[in-house]
């Protein structure tokens, strides 16, 4: 179901909802109410399989679901010996790769390697730049120069004729430093986020060339700005307690927020929240965010999963010791899948479990995913965390899932780091 609709109303618990708006006018108000009624059924993950053993670790899912990237320390099901793969999941053709992979196209045609080049179709294209950052799909790329009057250059992967922002604005007054950490670019090239150093102050610009247009963001406020891949929305985010607001989604062509999360606050006076983000729709429509209560200590011991969309927003509450991972998150926003953490010397371990939060469903929105097979595993450390002797034989929990962009299929690997497990939904 596409849209930004809102879930049921009445799950307070287990998934709350608020509903904001702004700058809109009372008829579209109204029909944005209607709309937020018609919830989505849940969409389960009830289909599993073990696609390879314990001598290949999943590492990433093309957005199409497609392909799959792996790393093997031997022969397995799906690969024929030691080294990084690209493996079909339709055909079972597993292409050798010369290094790790961070991050992998919808199509899986384009790989970001290790040392920040791209692998397109069998070549490599080394970095452009140092510290060049890549959009989502690794369609585009942009880079800092760090003398003045401190350029960021654009361009296309496939034909990197650079555009500089400075062509179009002039940077913040004041600006000595772009941090080139910040770059964050659209798919298409046409709009890019940055933030620039002063001595007043940091400040985030947001500059779309399409619409010839610029939005300041204080720095100081929001400490963090996220851009949507197609570049008509951003999120801005405050992690820390400056602000009651802590999050906003924004329009790049004109500044207007759409919506906004307020921190209820802390649950104690000894306590304080902390805000991350974990994933946006690729229309950045819905914002995925985790919400942490921290002690005096600055220990963690409860988190909140945030789903803030373009005129809802709903909570789920991971409970009194839950810690929320790393994430992903489907193209349309609706699915954002997320290890959930445990306690002691090991909260990746065997205490640990993966989640699938539904930001449309009708019911909670919640699905855990269950165990794969037990296994014997040779390793000591994996032992120790269960208190058994080497070898051992564990239950495979899923862990570090990533999520197709219709969101039907989830591709994970375990505990241990290996093996590929892959959950999917029957009309996948």
């Amino acid at each position: 179901m596409a849209g930004d609709v809102a879930p049921d109303p009445g799950a307070e618990t287990r998934g709350s909802l608020v509903m904001k708006r702004f700058g809109h006018s009372v008829a579209i108000a109204a029909v944005l109410s209607t709309v937020a009624l018609a919830a989505c059924e849940p969409v389960p993950h009830t289909e599993f399989q073990v696609v390879d053993g314990d001598t290949v670790s999943f590492r990433h899912l093309s957005g199409d679901g497609t392909h799959a990237v792996v790393k093997a320390s031997g022969p397995g099901a799906t690969v024929p010996g030691a080294g990084t793969w690209l493996v079909d999941r339709t055909t079972g053709t597993a292409t050798a790769l010369s290094s790790d992979v961070t991050q992998i196209s919808d199509d899986a045609q384009r790989l970001l390697l290790v040392d920040n080049s791209i692998w397109a179709a069998g070549s490599v294209t080394p970095e452009p730049a140092s510290g060049t950052r890549y959009s989502e799909d690794l369609t585009a790329y942009g880079f800092s120069v760090d003398t003045a009057p401190y350029p960021v250059n654009v361009a296309d992967t496939d034909e990197p004729t650079a555009w500089n922002v400075l062509d179009l604005f002039a940077h913040p007054t004041g600006t000595f430093a772009v941090d080139p950490a910040s770059i964050q670019v659209s798919n298409d090239g046409l709009t890019v986020a940055y933030e620039a150093e002063r001595a007043s102050g940091k400040v985030w610009r947001v500059v779309s060339k399409k619409h010839g247009t610029k939005v300041d963001i204080d720095a100081g406020k929001f400490d963090e700005v996220w851009l949507a891949p197609d570049g008509e929305l951003f999120a801005a985010l405050s992690t820390g307690e400056v602000n009651a607001v802590r999050a906003r989604i924004i329009r790049t062509v004109d500044g207007e927020v759409l919506n906004e999360y307020e921190d209820p606050g802390s649950p104690g006076s000894t306590t304080t929240t902390y805000f991350k983000y974990m994933g946006m729709a690729e229309s950045g429509g819905t914002v995925w965010l985790r919400r942490e209560y921290r002690d005096g200590d600055g220990d963690v011991f409860g988190s909140t999963v945030v789903a803030l969309g373009a005129t809802t927003v709903r909570t789920w509450d991971v409970g009194p010791v839950g810690r929320v991972a790393r994430a992903d998150v489907s193209a349309d926003g609706r699915f954002m899948v997320t290890d959930i953490l445990g306690l002691g010397a090991a909260p990746e371990g065997p205490s640990a479990f993966t989640t699938v939060y539904d930001f449309l469903s009708d019911e909670s929105g919640e699905e855990a995913l269950p165990d794969g097979p037990a296994w014997e595993v040779n390793d000591a450390l994996v032992c120790l965390w269960v208190l058994m002797s080497t070898p051992c034989t564990v239950p495979m929990k899923p862990a570090r899932a990533e999520i197709s962009d219709d969101g039907l299929i989830v591709a994970t690997t375990t505990w241990t780091r290996w093996g590929w497990f892959e959950y999917s939904n029957p009309g996948a």
